[in-house]
C-alpha cells in the first residue's frame, strides 16, 4: 500500500493498485461491517481509441472481498460487456446480477430479462448482512421501478463471514474458464452515489479506506498505457474514470 494520502472524519485514505479492481474499500476489525449500499447510472460501453472489442466490465458493492481468508464475498451490481463478431456491429450488452463467492469460487447470477438494467438506468445496490450465513441482497432500477430483495444462504459447513471489509468497485472480470482477466470496457465515467456503510455516509465511518487504481502491471507506475481506470476524490459519492483497455492478463 503506498502512504497515507488524507484523513477524512476519522477515516485513514491511502492508495494501491490493482490489476482489476477500481474504487474504494473500506476495511476494518472482524465483525465490523454489517451493510454496503450505492446509487449509480448504468454507463454506456463506448468504442475504445483503438476500437477494441470484446471488452468487460463489471459495478458493484460488496462486503468480506479485501481480506486473506476464508472469505463469503457477496456482491450486487451490473455488467457493461461490448462484444463484436467479425463482420457485424458492435453488441454492447448490459445486465443485473448478484453472487455468492466462497473461498474464490464464485456464483454468479444474472437476473434476467425481466431486471433489465441497460444503459441510462439509475441502479441502486445493496447488500445486507443477516448473522450466520445469511445475506440480504437488493437491488432497484430507479428508472423502471423493479426490485429485486431476497435473502440468500452460504451452504451449510461454509466459514462464517469474517465481516471485516466492504467495497464499492469498478471490475475487470476473470473470464469464466480460462482464468484471465478481460479487456476493460470504455463505460466513460461512472459516478457512484450516496455511498452508504453500515448505514452510514462514507465520510462518517472509522477505519481504513483504500482508494484502488486500475493497472496492466503493479510492477510499473499508473499512468499512460498502464493505467486503466482510476478513483476520483472521496466522498459520499465519487466518481470512477476509464482511460485503457489493458491487456487480456493472467488471473493468480
Amino acid at each position: 500500500m503506498a502512504a497515507e494520502l488524507e484523513t477524512l472524519a476519522g477515516l485513514q485514505v491511502g492508495a494501491e493498485t490493482s490489476t482489476n479492481w477500481c474504487g474504494y474499500v473500506i476495511t476494518g476489525e472482524d465483525d465490523a461491517f454489517r451493510s454496503v449500499s450505492a446509487t449509480w447510472r448504468v454507463p454506456r460501453a463506448l468504442a475504445g481509441p483503438s476500437d477494441e472489442y470484446n471488452t468487460l466490465a463489471s459495478i458493484w458493492v460488496g462486503l468480506n472481498g479485501s481480506r486473506i481468508s476464508p472469505v463469503c464475498l457477496t456482491q450486487a451490481g451490473c455488467n457493461v460487456n461490448d462484444y463484436k463478431e467479425p463482420d457485424n456491429p458492435p453488441a454492447p450488452e448490459y445486465g443485473a446480477w448478484y453472487a455468492m463467492e466462497v473461498n474464490g469460487r464464485v456464483g454468479a447470477t444474472d437476473l434476467g430479462d425481466d431486471y433489465a438494467a441497460p444503459a441510462g438506468d439509475r441502479l441502486s445496490c445493496a447488500i445486507t448482512y443477516l448473522g450466520g450465513l445469511e445475506f440480504d441482497i437488493r437491488l432497484r432500477n430507479l428508472t423502471r421501478g423493479w426490485t429485486y430483495d431476497k435473502v440468500h444462504h452460504y451452504p451449510t459447513g461454509t466459514s462464517l463471514p469474517a465481516m471485516n471489509s466492504a467495497e464499492i468497485i469498478v471490475e475487470a472480470p476473470v473470464m469464466a474458464g480460462v482464468q484471465k482477466i478481460g479487456k476493460l470496457t470504455n463505460f466513460g465515467t461512472v459516478e457512484f452515489e450516496d455511498v452508504r456503510v453500515n448505514g452510514l455516509p462514507i465520510s462518517r465511518l472509522n477505519g481504513q479506506v483504500t482508494g484502488v487504481t486500475m493497472v496492466d502491471d503493479t510492477d510499473e507506475p499508473p499512468d499512460g498505457d498502464n493505467l486503466l481506470a482510476s478513483p476520483g476524490t472521496l466522498g459520499d459519492s465519487f466518481a470512477v474514470t476509464w482511460h485503457n483497455h489493458g491487456r487480456m492478463r493472467d488471473y493468480d
